[in-house]
């Protein structure tokens, strides 16, 4: 090619736009992998399963060696959602905070039942479970906004609670569901002879209709940071309070059975008060390793010596020997250990629901085997007596 026709090509390409040149290499895709080196995710851990919502036990008969822990029936599925609406199904209302008995506002018409215990065995905790409310929601209320949401303080320090608090469950009865109620028991023997009395009268008279189908009272917790004037105020309302119709005693399942407890179950029997066992915080336990077993042996055996010759205040009939386990926990997020069951309990003390169980605990064929049969005494079956002949005496010396 002449120089001339080069230069004036290479002066032409200078103004043309370049060409984008292509790759020699080619995208080859990557071959699927070998199912065989396929290494599958680790299985994921399974929920725990859900807490019961009622969970009790039983103690085999006294005279029988081979004590033990049974497992009772639970309430029907009916029944606990009836105890279940009237705790829940509106909102709880703090009603008083008295520190003396004579603080308290009459009551002649609604029923109550009082929490007792140790301080910092949880007895607000289980109060605020009770009600459905998520322990860690109570836990961030405090001072009067707690009040108005019908809550119970509750604290990590003992000795939170340090008057009597009553929190009133379940909407208002009709007159006709009161009215047996208003035949409170009385302690006082004789007329109105007393100025005193006949004011009391008076303003039984003026009092309100009750507002509620039940109230629960919180009282002082004993031990830890407890004063003394609290333990006098609380035996005058066991010994003087109308509508009373019994106390729950919380006992901490990890703890165990202290003195304070058995001072309380002492004064239980003196005021003739019906007695209900709860075991909480159960979840530190482990009810599936047997350690609440040895928690409600301990329990009856307590209960058994403190009753001693007392005729009023005996198994059954004074204090309840089904013992109810709870775990309250967070019920929003657990449903709560056994929350429902101390519901159920708390309403049949208080006469609002009836029992329509078998009392009959659960008994392994194991245990049946071990238990020996008892036998009324005009059961027995005895043994006939063979006539034998009377033995010839000797000659010599007497027989004897």
């Amino acid at each position: 090619m002449p120089p001339t026709l080069r230069c004036l090509l290479i002066r032409e390409s200078a103004f043309l736009p370049r060409r984008q040149h292509l790759s020699t290499t080619f995208y080859h895709p990557e071959p699927p992998p070998d199912v065989t080196e396929f290494t599958p995710l680790p299985p994921s851990k399974k929920p725990p399963p859900p807490p019961l919502p009622a969970l009790s036990f039983l103690p085999t008969p006294s005279n029988n060696p081979n004590q033990a822990a049974l497992p009772a029936p639970p309430p029907t599925p009916s029944s606990l959602a009836t105890t279940t609406t009237l705790f829940t199904g509106l909102p709880p209302a703090f009603l008083f905070a008295a520190p003396r008995f004579l603080n308290l506002p009459l009551n002649t018409r609604t029923p109550e039942v009082c929490l007792l215990g140790r301080s910092n065995v949880g007895k607000s905790t289980l109060l605020n479970a009770l009600a459905g409310t998520a322990t860690a929601a109570a836990g961030k209320t405090h001072g009067l906004g707690a009040r108005r949401a019908g809550l119970a303080l509750t604290s990590s320090k003992a000795g939170c609670t340090k008057t009597m608090n009553g929190y009133g469950f379940g909407p208002a009865p009709r007159p006709g569901e009161y009215a047996p109620l208003e035949k409170a028991p009385s302690f006082k023997c004789g007329g109105m002879n007393s100025r005193s009395e006949k004011r009391a009268e008076r303003k039984r008279l003026r009092e309100a209709p009750p507002a509620h189908r039940l109230v629960v009272v919180d009282m002082p917790g004993y031990g830890l940071n407890s004063q003394e004037a609290w333990g006098v105020e609380i035996q005058k309302f066991l010994a003087r309070r109308e509508m009373l119709k019994g106390a729950v005693i919380l006992i901490d399942a990890v703890a165990g059975v202290k003195d304070g407890d058995r001072m309380a179950m002492s004064m239980l029997r003196n005021a003739r008060v019906k007695t209900s066992i709860v075991l909480t915080k159960a979840d530190k336990v482990g009810y599936e390793q047997g350690g609440l077993d040895k928690a409600c042996l301990k329990v009856w055996e307590e209960l058994r010596k403190i009753q001693g010759a007392s005729l009023e205040w005996q198994e059954g009939t004074g204090w309840q020997p089904e013992i109810w386990v709870t775990g309250a926990g967070d019920p929003k997020k657990s449903g709560g250990l056994g929350v429902e069951g101390a519901r159920w309990a708390i309403c049949k003390m208080a006469g609002l629901v009836e029992e329509e169980r078998m009392i009959a605990p659960v008994v392994s064929e194991e245990k049946k085997a071990a238990v020996p049969k008892i036998v009324p005494f005009d059961q027995i079956q005895w043994a006939s007596v063979v006539s034998q002949p009377p033995k010839q005496a000797s000659l010599g010396r007497p027989t004897f």
